[in-house]
């Protein structure tokens, strides 16, 4: 009979230590934390990119009001303009994986 006082010797294979476990944990945090930097620095460049060509365009179509920052809600992509939108998501996308 087994009382609270008794001590069960148990052998655990395969088993990591805590703190191999954390430093694993820790590793995978790192390798998480230069993707989601990476991810954000394409996201940057890409909104830069998009916010240039837009710019660009609007340049030509309106004179100053695209230097000035102002952009028409008309003048921006829509579903009336399915064209420029697949445009600029192709840039997007070539972009990102490139």
């Amino acid at each position: 009979m087994i009382n609270s006082f008794d001590v069960i010797s148990v052998m655990m294979i395969g088993t990591k230590s805590t703190e191999e476990q954390l430093y694993a944990l820790k590793l995978q945090l790192e390798a998480l934390n230069h993707a989601l930097q990476e991810k954000d620095s394409q996201i940057a460049y890409l909104m830069n990119r998009l916010e240039g060509l837009m710019g660009k365009s609007q340049m030509f179509d309106k004179g100053e009001s695209a230097s000035k920052g102002f952009t028409p809600s008309k003048e921006m992509p829509s579903k009336e303009n399915p064209e420029k939108v697949s445009n600029l998501l192709l840039i997007a996308r070539s972009q990102l994986f490139n």
